[in-house]
């Protein structure tokens, strides 16, 4: 058997004997992804974490522990752990806000099925692991 991996049938979109997460993290690692930051909530419109209201980013050129920078423009920068989805540090703020309350909004769209490539089926957190895991390999 060969080594080489099977591409997507395009036209019934299947993915070949491989699980969902694995080829998640294929098909990511061989986009042309972003070089400094991925948004993850780039099509979310409602819900806990808005996009007209939030940005959600990875950045290549960050620390660990795996996090993800809860953005609200012109208020404030905020990191969770895309592990458990606890509040882990204030990178600024110009405004005041409830860590509890955005602590929530953050674990309930963690565990919201991604509206990123729905055929595979995969959570928010999930999705954010795989682009975390693509931009700092060593920390898998």
């Amino acid at each position: 058997m060969s080594n080489q991996q099977q591409p997507i049938d395009e036209t019934t979109r299947q993915i070949p004997h491989e699980e969902p997460l694995k080829h998640a993290n294929r098909y990511l690692s061989q986009k042309d992804l972003p070089d400094e930051i991925a948004t993850m909530n780039g099509s979310d419109t409602s819900g806990e974490l808005p996009l007209n209201l939030y940005t959600v980013e990875i950045r290549s050129n960050d620390h660990s522990p795996r996090h993800i920078h809860l953005i609200k423009k012109g208020d404030y920068d905020l990191t969770f752990s895309i592990d458990t989805g606890d509040f882990l540090e204030e990178t600024w703020a110009k405004k005041q806000y409830n860590v509890s309350a955005l602590t929530e909004r953050v674990k309930a769209w963690f565990n919201k099925p991604s509206s990123f490539k729905e055929s595979f089926n995969l959570t928010n957190q999930q999705i954010c692991m795989i682009q975390w895991n693509v931009y700092h390999p060593s920390d898998e």
